[in-house]
């Protein structure tokens, strides 16, 4: 059951009104967030939720809104509870995070908040240009294992890549100079450089920041 149906169904709520709230879940807060990602679980919902609230924006609509913004997001994180329940590591008997969760809560936010931090400084593939969120995955430029807390929030840590860019850069198949000029491992063969699409000449766009982590990259994930 999505979630209109379960508004209607469930909540006992109008069409209308259940059309308002749905609408808010697909589309008001990716204009709000260019960064968001539908969450499929509670867990990515709750860690999204903390970042949404607050956002300027969110708590001037929904004062203006009469708190139908708020109203959406509860009522989401409901649904979603109802379908994540069984899940033992996730809630207690009455239905409240337990340590785990609020632990990957924590992470998923942490997560969230270096995506967001990558669409507001260049909202579109580092290489591609595809500026559609649903295909750019935010990559580590310096891994996640390998870096410390400020390092995993750093926007200049990270770039923005479509998924078959991100699965060569977080491999090591490919990397960048200092001038942002993309360079490619000897162990890409060139039927594959064609297959994955990497242009020949490429310069990407690069500032001070980025360098010391694309150094680490170069140093310890790219493949020569």
């Amino acid at each position: 059951m999505d979630f209109y149906q379960w508004l209607i169904q469930e909540k006992g709520l109008s069409q209308a009104t259940a059309s308002k709230y749905n609408l808010v879940i697909q589309n008001r807060i990716s204009e709000w967030l260019p960064s968001y990602e539908r969450p499929a679980n509670s867990i990515e919902f709750e860690a999204l939720k903390r970042l949404i609230l607050d956002l300027n924006i969110y708590k001037e609509r929904n004062r203006i809104g009469n708190n139908m913004y708020s109203s959406a997001l509860n009522h989401y994180g409901h649904y979603l509870k109802q379908y994540d329940v069984v899940d033992s590591t996730i809630f207690t008997e009455n239905k409240i995070f337990t340590s785990e969760a609020e632990r990957r809560i924590k992470a998923r936010l942490v997560q969230n908040k270096f995506r967001k931090g990558l669409f507001d400084y260049f909202p579109r593939c580092a290489i591609s240009s595809m500026s559609n969120p649903s295909f750019l995955i935010a990559s580590h430029i310096k891994p996640w294992s390998k870096s410390n807390d400020q390092e995993r929030i750093d926007p200049f840590n990270g770039l923005l890549l479509t998924p078959n860019y991100d699965h060569l850069f977080d491999r090591g198949f490919i990397g960048f100079k200092h001038n942002g000029e993309v360079i490619v491992s000897n162990h890409l063969h060139q039927a594959e450089r064609e297959f994955f699409n990497i242009p020949d000449r490429i310069a990407i766009q690069l500032e001070k920041a980025h360098l010391p982590y694309l150094e680490f990259h170069r140093d310890e994930v790219f493949q020569a």
